[in-house]
């Protein structure tokens, strides 16, 4: 491959022609704002596309659980401080155990024999 001038690649570079797909991971805190037997409102810095499903992590009692969860709806929260903010409606597809159990305590359920089944 000759080089141009000014060209400071040290690799080849192949010409895409059409649509190249791709995909992307990425890590945010997400703060409950409400919970219910089959789901949460969650307070989180990036959108979240409506039906989309997601593994997330659950911490309870000190541990963390993966938990599988299905967005409903998403909305900008504009803050006033100008920080990007969505709500946004999650149910629960796929809970451990120990997280329903946490879920059911923090509702004041444990002992009502409620399941978190979606």
């Amino acid at each position: 491959m000759k080089r141009r001038i000014g060209d400071r690649r040290s690799k080849p570079r192949f010409e895409i022609v059409g649509d190249l797909w791709g995909s992307i991971d990425t890590t945010t805190s997400m703060l409950v704002q409400n919970l219910a037997r089959g789901g949460a409102l969650v307070e989180s810095p990036l959108p979240l596309a409506a039906d989309s499903v997601h593994w997330v992590t659950a911490m309870a009692e000190g541990q963390p659980h993966l938990v599988q969860i299905r967005v409903r709806h998403s909305t900008p929260a504009p803050t006033g401080d100008g920080r990007p903010r969505h709500l946004i409606g999650v149910e629960f597809l796929k809970l451990s155990p120990v997280v329903e159990d946490a879920i059911l305590r923090y509702m004041g359920l444990a002992n009502r024999n409620l399941s978190l089944e979606a």
